[in-house]
């Protein structure tokens, strides 16, 4: 185990490299080998690079859903109209209040 001044040192060796935008495989590679755990600790704080970030793959289907469910539709129209499961619309849309019901 690492003291503190170690972490501490790793750290500063560490975020350059990633400032600079190199990936976690890189800076594994300048600083020579270490575990995972280690570096994601020696990173704290220091936000990801945009381009190794990945997007979530249906984010325009939850927005389309949320906009569905704030036009009064159920879950299993709004499965029905997008193409997905109605456990999918319900994860996606829960937090928002239940449409009025029409009598």
């Amino acid at each position: 185990m690492r003291t503190r001044q170690e972490l501490e040192f790793l750290r500063e060796q560490a975020v350059t490299p990633r400032r600079e935008g190199k990936s976690l495989r890189q800076i594994k590679q300048i600083l020579g080998p270490m575990s995972n755990v280690t570096l994601n600790d020696a990173l704290r704080g220091v936000p990801p690079l945009d381009w190794t970030r990945r997007p979530n793959a249906k984010d325009e289907l939850r927005a389309k859903a949320r906009e569905l469910r704030g036009e009064g539709m159920d879950y299993e129209e709004i499965a029905a109209a997008l193409g997905v499961a109605k456990g999918s619309v319900s994860l996606w849309v829960r937090d928002l209040p239940r449409p009025a019901r029409l009598s």
